[in-house]
């Protein structure tokens, strides 16, 4: 509908509090869309409404329960409400869901450094590092790419 496209314009250009309000107008028209429970689980998030965000997170889960991004974000919540099991549990989730992406690796040696578990902290702390250097790299290459195709 168009609720969710306006959603996703508005979100892509982070007036998330506009992009919220049209979010919940495309639920009322498909209350079960996984996409955009999502979208509002991380408007949630980033707003720091993390039970609140629970909720859209765990409908969006149920339709899109291989998307890294849902356990990413469950990963989140569950950190900041308290629950590192819970955490854990949804980081290691996104991490097979997607291996490249650094950033569950970086919550996941807070998590051991907080609970005190040096060794996995800093072997999550390496895993972090390499991936996010080879996402450095990369971005540093598409941008010199262009500009070496000018000369």
């Amino acid at each position: 509908g168009i609720h969710y496209a306006l959603g996703i314009a508005l979100w892509a250009q982070n007036q998330l509090t506009e992009a919220g309000n049209e979010f919940l107008l495309a639920l009322k028209e498909d209350s079960g869309n996984a996409m955009t429970n999502l979208y509002l689980g991380d408007i949630s998030v980033k707003q720091g409404k993390f039970s609140e965000a629970l909720g859209y997170l765990q409908k969006a889960e149920v339709g899109q329960p291989r998307l890294e991004q849902v356990h990413l974000l469950l990963g989140k919540c569950y950190l900041h409400l308290h629950q590192p099991g819970k955490a854990k549990e949804e980081l290691l989730v996104a991490v097979t869901e997607d291996p490249t992406d650094a950033t569950p690796h970086y919550l996941l040696a807070m998590l051991y450094s907080e609970s005190n578990d040096q060794e996995a902290s800093a072997r999550e702390r390496a895993v972090f590092e390499t991936l996010d250097a080879k996402k450095l790299d990369k971005a540093q290459r598409a941008i010199k790419e262009p500009q070496e195709a000018h000369h």
